[in-house]
């Protein structure tokens, strides 16, 4: 029985194998390189079909490629939007460390 579904290219192993997370519960399949398209990559979404456990057909899915890279783009953004603004309150200290010793030594004279 035939099943389409899609699937993320997890990782590809030695050049030769592919691992594939299928459907919704990301069942991993390992499938042989040379049956996927050549510009596959890890993070490419696929539309895929299965016969039994043998890969019928798959074909690149661009649209759910492009807003899965859209969704990792935005969250490393907001993530170093969130860094710097931790680097600013990290180093904050410092100078309120530096500014308190210098008031403590003004007020003591």
């Amino acid at each position: 029985m035939r099943t389409a579904q899609r699937a993320v290219v997890d990782r590809i192993v030695d050049g030769k194998h592919v691992v594939l997370l299928v459907g919704p519960d990301e069942v991993e399949r390992i499938v042989e390189r040379s049956l996927l398209p050549e510009d596959i990559a890890e993070g490419t979404w696929l539309k895929v079909e299965f016969d039994g456990d043998q890969l019928v057909s798959a074909v690149i899915d661009e649209a759910a490629t492009a807003e899965a890279a859209q969704r990792v783009a935005d969250k490393l953004a907001l993530l170093r939007r969130r860094g710097s603004r931790l680097q600013r309150i990290d180093s904050a200290p410092d100078r309120d460390a530096q500014g308190a010793g210098d008031a403590g030594a003004g007020s003591g004279s």
